[in-house]
């Protein structure tokens, strides 16, 4: 391969791959407030799921999800995270479809996966 070619490889998937990430965030901009753990799921139930998060300091977390990766439509926020339990927070997402794959992305660094 010539040097130019491997270039040109290299600098069309560097920009596919930030492009592909844009795309799959709706604001793509880091936020106020950051996520330092988590997030875990837990407490599945047949439509719902729960998403805990601790925060750097307290404050509002948003979250997009949908069935589809690359439209993640849908939001659910907590209104902010509490001192009290170490700036630590729940967030549970309801009406969901039973027996579907959900895929999710945290308003914050682009922190993302599926249930």
């Amino acid at each position: 391969m010539t040097r130019l070619f491997r270039t040109s490889i290299t600098l069309f998937f560097g920009l596919h791959s930030a492009f592909s990430t844009l795309a799959l965030g709706q604001d793509g901009e880091p936020t106020d407030t950051r996520v330092t753990h988590g997030p875990i799921l837990g407490r599945p139930a047949f439509d719902s799921m729960s998403l805990w998060m601790r925060t750097a300091r307290p404050g509002k977390v948003v979250i997009f999800y949908g069935t589809d990766k690359n439209d993640l439509s849908k939001t659910a926020s907590l209104k902010s995270t509490s001192l009290k339990r170490d700036s630590t927070g729940i967030l549970t997402l309801r009406d969901l479809k039973p027996n579907t794959r959900y895929h999710y992305r945290i308003a914050d660094h682009q922190l993302s996966g599926s249930f």
